[in-house]
């Protein structure tokens, strides 16, 4: 039903209501669409109330005598009823239009909920609902994402659809899905009927009106709306939706929600283990904006005078955290980079004021895609393109790299955050994981295409000394644990202990060639899917010949370094492995009177001779593996 009550509501600006008093003020939201709000404060002791089609104007409460209010002044009858709860505190408010034609509900935003995710400070149910597959999500497959929002940047109000396509993989009557509790569902429709939910912390329990068939194929389509989490970038993997300006006071913002997932924003099936075949994100924003999202553009018109809609379309499976929205006063290149036949279109979004710094990132993109198709194979979502996005936090969103503001220019930090960030596209993004447990492999192969591109354009020695600035602090196992969506609390040995660990599996295969040969062995065998870390782990001992599943266990599940126990008495060497797990004979090396060997040392003590060398003149090799040394 329409009305003059909802005929002429209009957006208003978040205002300094942060919270909702007990005592009814506050800001509070209309329960089918919470852009709209009723905002309710003191006047000394009156009530006033500021309704948006009244223009913001505070209008006075008048008490009546049945414990309800009316608008004073009005010159139409509007009733405000508080609704109480048995403390009798006031959690929503109830406004009824003249003649009774229409009832609307405002209620307290939900509070937000305290999501730890750490080890250090335990994990509950919530994590368990976040990172767990119980059968409300193992009985279904998503297939397709058709999404389409709004985007209100002054309002940081994010509203719109999902439509979840998915198949069948056991028989069920009830599914979950997710959404932030901050975030409002407004309704869930399946074959055109409406359906009950319900929901405890990010999760949301759907029931559905028939039992479906294992192999049936369908569709849940789901309304939703709110102002999303502002990420603290102070935590780590603490996501959500930024909302900043550039230089010229334009709105630039972004989706970022790696970790935290993209239920920050989005309803959705928010499990690593599942991503869609192909998603559909269409973006309606000020048209004096750019939207720039994943996959290829397919569509842009005018939605009205101040609306533009931009379709952006994924034909690769993409895992959630990386669907993303950027929008802002970007300014574009195009170029191609070729090899054989073979043609990829590059993309480069960058803020309009920062022209003049574009042309140094940009003519970066093709000797890189050249160094990462030698190492890692093809680029691997040639239909999508590839886009390089200047936006406020750098994030390995999938055919839409974002990297950090080009303001610092040429800076050596902002080049290997290129160089990392882009690296994911293959380690992150053609393979992923399946558990955030299991996250070092993302950041451990991107941090060491860094080192590797640190090798290629400054040569070995830059390298090297780039690897002795990086100190694994080595205070939790990089590998988490299962089923709890675990995020470290310090996320640092994830890149810097994950690159030195690639760093002294190189240097124990004594083999370049065969170094890279299994980098792109892996990128094939593993292309489109997730991966746990011992799939990936077992698939080099494979192509290797050997098996190093000992040699990952000791630096993934232990903090210890392996420490090179020795010592040299009459011109001989003696030398052993100190570790945790229980077998270890990987090769290490050692320098000698300026000479290099090779030590095969496994728990148990072994001798060579080596006369003429006294133990303080030995040096354990600390430049190519990521080990210790120890005179006993």
């Amino acid at each position: 039903m329409k009305t003059w009550l909802t005929s002429f509501f209009f957006c208003i600006p978040f205002l300094a209501f942060a919270q909702v008093s007990t005592d009814g003020t506050g800001v509070f939201l209309l329960s089918t669409d919470s852009s709209r709000k009723i905002i309710i404060r003191k006047e000394g002791e009156k009530l006033v109330a500021d309704l948006p089609v009244f223009v913001r104007t505070f209008r006075d409460l008048v008490p009546t005598k049945d414990g309800k209010y009316e608008l004073k002044d009005l010159g139409a009858k509007v009733i405000i009823e508080p609704g109480r709860t048995s403390s009798g505190d006031i959690r929503q408010w109830i406004v009824t239009d003249p003649g009774g034609k229409g009832i609307w509900q405002y209620k307290a935003p939900a509070p937000p909920l305290r999501r730890e995710g750490r080890l250090s400070k335990g994990f509950g149910r919530i994590d368990s609902l976040r990172g767990e597959l119980t059968p409300m999500r193992t009985c279904y497959d998503v297939t397709y994402y058709d999404i389409d929002i709004t985007l209100q940047p002054k309002q940081r109000f994010v509203h719109g659809s999902n439509d979840i396509h998915f198949k069948t993989v056991a028989a069920f009557k009830r599914m979950q899905v997710d959404l932030y509790n901050e975030m409002n569902i407004y309704a869930i429709t399946f074959e055109g009927k409406h359906l009950p939910y319900t929901r405890a912390f990010d999760a949301v329990f759907v029931d559905m009106p028939r039992e479906l068939q294992v192999g049936e194929q369908a569709v849940l389509h789901i309304q939703f709306g709110g102002q999303p989490q502002v990420p603290n970038l102070a935590e780590p993997m603490n996501g959500g939706v930024l909302w900043y300006f550039d230089q010229n006071q334009a709105s630039w913002s972004q989706a970022i929600c790696q970790g935290s997932g993209a239920s920050t924003w989005l309803p959705n099936k928010d499990h690593l283990s599942d991503e869609p075949d192909s998603v559909q994100i269409k973006i309606t924003a000020p048209r004096n904006l750019q939207t720039i999202s994943n996959g290829r553009m397919v569509a842009q018109h005018l939605v009205d005078s101040t609306l533009q809609q931009t379709t952006w379309r994924v034909t690769y499976p993409i895992n959630n955290y990386n669907i993303t929205f950027n929008l802002g006063d970007y300014a574009h290149q195009r170029d191609y980079f070729v090899q054989g036949e073979d043609s990829l279109s590059i993309d480069f979004y960058y803020l309009k004021s920062h022209e003049a710094l574009a042309p140094i990132t940009f003519n970066r993109i093709k000797p890189m895609l050249a160094r990462y198709t030698e190492w890692f194979g093809p680029y691997p979502f040639p239909r999508d393109g590839f886009k390089l996005i200047e936006s406020p936090h750098a994030m390995e969103h999938q055919s839409a790299v974002s990297i950090e503001s080009l303001k610092t220019g040429d800076s050596s930090n902002l080049r290997n955050l290129v160089w990392h960030e882009v690296a994911h596209e293959w380690w992150g993004n053609n393979i992923s994981i399946r558990d955030m447990a299991d996250f070092w492999v993302h950041e451990a192969f991107a941090s060491y295409a860094e080192v590797l591109s640190m090798q290629a354009e400054l040569g070995t020695e830059a390298m090297l000394q780039y690897c002795r600035k990086e100190k694994p602090r080595n205070k939790q196992p990089i590998r988490g644990l299962y089923n709890v969506n675990h995020i470290h609390d310090d996320i640092n040995d994830l890149y810097v202990k994950g690159a030195l660990i690639l760093h002294t599996f190189r240097s124990t295969l004594q083999n370049d060639t065969q170094f890279f040969a299994l980098l792109r062995h892996l990128q094939q065998q593993f292309a489109y899917q997730t991966i746990t870390g011992d799939m990936l782990i077992q698939a080099i001992n494979a192509y290797v010949k050997k098996d190093y599943t000992q040699f990952f266990e000791q630096y993934i599940g232990y903090t210890r370094v392996p420490t090179l126990v020795y010592n040299i008495k009459n011109g001989v060497l003696s030398f052993k492995w100190e570790v945790d797990v229980p077998s270890y004979d990987y090769p290490v090396d050692v320098v000698a009177q300026g000479k290099k060997v090779r030590l095969h040392p496994t728990k148990e003590w072994q001798s060579i001779e080596m006369p003429g060398v006294k133990a303080k003149h030995l040096k354990v090799d600390t430049d190519w593996f990521y080990v210790q040394g120890r005179i006993e």
